[in-house]
């Protein structure tokens, strides 16, 4: 077995590893492409967009967002810790502290602060996430699986990352527009979590004395409601701006990230991915708050202030 890695890394001939990675980035390439055409005709259906339709296949919402996440983290660090294929005395995990260079532990350290948020925190922060679908699910677990192991690998092994190159200045500018995209993203996901908080005592007090409104009158008018009674408008920071502020905050996180990591094919992926993912995704959410909240302001964009 001295021609395989470590059973607890990969079972991956050492000497295919290199390839083996560039099939899994001539996949991500197209990942984009299918996402941006995909969501721009339909929804994916989680959060305002879960639906009961296929109700059998759809899992607990904090539940199914924890694990899904999770699984990015969890393949990332998996990645990062293997031996390297190019090294022949190493056969387990490499966990020594001068296993890397300062670089690398940076690097890896942002993304797994990011999901540490995005993975655990959001799921225990949120009052509460809508049923999440197994197709989506599914998709998103496929995804992360990609998108850690080729990031780490990356990182750890087929990039360059010499010990003094967390010094330059493209390296310095990528973590600071990486901070300042989380920070856009973790403040304004409060504000919405605050909102339902602050009126779910409300709500639950509708419920208990059986309060309805007088327009309830038709099916139709019930649903909207419904709705009503579970989001709200927000009206703080960039939410007098555009629907989805914590979207533009995860794309100029990734985007920051891409530039730290420089020259790196599956870290510029991931920042085309993000808002090939989510731009489609906050027009449909603009789209839903019109719909459903005839109050909601006309001049909002969907993510990018004053433009789109």
């Amino acid at each position: 077995m001295d021609e395989f890695i470590n059973f607890r890394s990969f079972i991956i001939p050492k000497e295919y590893e290199e390839e083996f990675y560039n099939n899994i980035l001539t996949l991500y390439c197209y990942i984009p492409i299918i996402f941006f055409v995909f969501l721009l005709f339909f929804e994916a259906y989680y959060g305002k967009f879960h639906t009961k339709k296929f109700g059998f296949l759809n899992l607990p919402g904090k539940l199914g967002w924890f694990l899904m996440e999770l699984f990015s983290p969890g393949t990332f660090l998996y990645s990062f810790l293997a031996p390297s294929p190019f090294n022949d005395h190493d056969d387990g995990f490499s966990i020594t502290s001068s296993s890397y260079t300062t670089t690398q532990k940076i690097l890896a350290s942002l993304f797994l602060i990011h999901y540490a948020n995005r993975s655990i925190l959001y799921a225990y922060r949120a009052p509460s996430i809508a049923p999440i679908n197994l197709m989506v699910f599914t998709s998103a677990i496929l995804f992360n699986l990609i998108n850690g192991y080729s990031l780490a690998r990356w990182i750890s092994v087929f990039g360059n990352y010499p010990e003094e190159k967390y010094k330059e200045p493209t390296f310095i500018l990528g973590v600071i527009i990486f901070f300042i995209g989380m920070w856009i993203n973790v403040v304004h996901d409060n504000i919405l979590f605050e909102l339902r908080r602050k009126n779910s005592s409300k709500v639950s007090l509708e419920k208990k004395f059986d309060i309805k409104d007088d327009d309830n009158q038709s099916n139709s008018n019930n649903s909207v409601n419904d709705i009503r009674k579970r989001y709200f408008i927000p009206n703080e920071k960039l939410y007098n701006y555009i629907c989805c502020p914590s979207y533009l905050g995860e794309t100029i996180e990734w985007t920051g990230f891409a530039i730290a990591c420089w020259y790196s094919l599956p870290a510029l992926l991931f920042a085309l991915t993000t808002p090939a993912n989510l731009f489609p995704r906050a027009r449909q959410t603009l789209k839903w708050y019109r719909e459903n909240f005839k109050e909601y302001p006309k001049e909002r964009k969907a993510i990018i202030p004053f433009v789109w």
